[in-house]
């Protein structure tokens, strides 16, 4: 299945609330699970019908992927290729947002 990310809703990821993901570095790969989905109520972004480059992109508020991984796999702030069984490769920014114990959080925020 593949994902268009100017496109995809909270809902395109809810399904996989829960499942496993892996970020591709290289040398050594990181597991992170997506724990949740959370929809920014009080955006304003894109809830008016967009226009790039010719393309018309849907309304939408903004939301974010929450992933966890352990501690000692923390990644650094960046893009990563995120590579789940039933999906093609995506492509997101991930950032840390808070460590807990032996879990790093990350958000990848979406507009």
């Amino acid at each position: 299945m593949r994902i268009d990310l100017a496109t995809a809703s909270p809902e395109t990821f809810k399904p996989f609330i829960g499942q496993d993901f892996t970020a591709l570095k290289g040398e050594a790969d990181v597991q992170l699970r997506l724990t949740s989905v959370e929809l920014f109520e009080r955006s304003g972004i894109r809830d008016k019908v967009v226009e790039i480059d010719g393309v018309t992109l849907p309304p939408r508020r903004a939301f974010a992927l929450i992933f966890t991984s352990p501690a000692q796999a923390e990644l650094a702030q960046g893009t990563f290729t995120l590579d789940h069984p039933e999906l093609e490769e995506l492509a997101i920014f991930l950032t840390v947002f808070r460590r807990e114990g032996d879990t790093v959080y990350y958000e990848s925020v979406f507009n």
